[in-house]
């Protein structure tokens, strides 16, 4: 399936995650492919006397908000925090400008990010008030705590997350904008299920297909209802939130209703095609789920280890009956 260039952009980036850089040191691109130095401009001095750590609970709300006033409350575009620096990108126009907050004073700062109609949020969305949380989570998940970095960046077209990443690099770890973290699931697990369905449904109710392929991750496919012709594929891989593409396709297959599937039914069956079917128990399993039969609900499309079987959601091999 191809990746947008956004997500091209991002994903070998994100880890890299210093996106502004400080008196005489060497920019590294962020996930957009940003950079910031200091200017030769006199320091503004903020709000606080006395700098506390941006990991004090409240204070990174704080720091954001004075560069939000510096700014003259422009669209943003990208938020940087670390323990004691907080970096706001806005955009002017269609021109990127960049104010940063660090020891208690704030300044205009020069960016270097391309502006490639990403997407611009209202930080005040996203729950990053206590700092100290997110990179505990953060570093628990991909086993780093060194020089923590929280972006908030456009991930996918029109989809917004934070992001945590270290120096050295290290896993990323992505936050829903609740302050959720996104595991990394095991999609042989119910729980791994249940949250990968949740994730890439995203709130539809009716589908043309929904699969699963080890290396892609779960996906489902429904057509776009802005858009007559086109379909909407968003993929939940095992390590990477959401990401959407579209196509151009119509199909006259009848739609199914997302409640059709659960991560019950998906776990229950998943346990025991093996065993069935006389294959490792670790054999990979990919499967498919659509109406192209035409019978009443859903059936299912299974790949185990190589042989292809079809069964109903409750798991009874329908096989023969619907090749007939």
């Amino acid at each position: 399936m191809p990746v947008s260039r956004r997500l091209l952009l991002l994903v070998p980036a994100v880890a890299l995650v210093g996106s502004c850089t400080r008196p005489g040191s060497k920019a590294s691109p962020g996930p957009s492919g940003s950079s910031s130095s200091w200017p030769g401009s006199s320091l503004t001095p903020s709000a606080s006397a006395t700098p506390r750590p941006l990991t004090d609970k409240g204070h990174a709300r704080s720091a954001v908000n004075q560069l939000r006033r510096a700014s003259g409350e422009l669209p943003v575009l990208k938020v940087d925090l670390t323990a004691t620096r907080a970096v706001l990108s806005v955009l002017d126009g269609s021109k990127v400008k960049s104010w940063a907050w660090e020891a208690a004073t704030v300044q205009e700062v020069t960016s270097d990010i391309e502006y490639i109609k990403q997407a611009t949020f209202d930080p005040s969305s996203f729950q990053f008030d206590d700092l100290t949380m997110i990179f505990g989570i953060a570093g628990a998940l991909s086993g780093s705590t060194s020089n923590q970095e929280l972006q908030i960046v456009e991930y996918n077209p029109g989809q917004v997350l934070m992001v945590v990443s270290t120096r050295p690099e290290s896993r990323p770890v992505f936050f829903r904008p609740d302050a959720s973290p996104i595991h990394e699931l095991d999609y042989r697990s119910k729980q791994g299920i249940a949250e990968g369905l949740q994730d890439a449904l995203g709130g539809r109710t009716q589908l043309h297909q929904l699969g699963y392929q080890k290396g892609m991750g779960l996906w489902v496919d429904a057509p776009d209802p802005n858009d007559p012709g086109v379909m909407v594929r968003r993929t939940r891989a095992s390590k990477l939130p959401v990401w959407t593409s579209s196509k151009k396709e119509t199909s006259d297959w009848p739609m199914f209703a997302a409640s059709d599937v659960t991560a019950d039914i998906l776990a229950t069956i998943l346990a025991d095609l093996p065993a069935r079917y006389d294959k490792p128990v670790d054999a990979d399993i990919s499967y498919t789920i659509d109406m192209r039969d035409r019978r009443s609900l859903p059936a299912i499309r299974w790949v185990v280890g190589g042989q292809a079987v079809i069964t109903d959601l409750e798991g009874v091999d329908i096989t023969a009956e619907v090749n007939r």
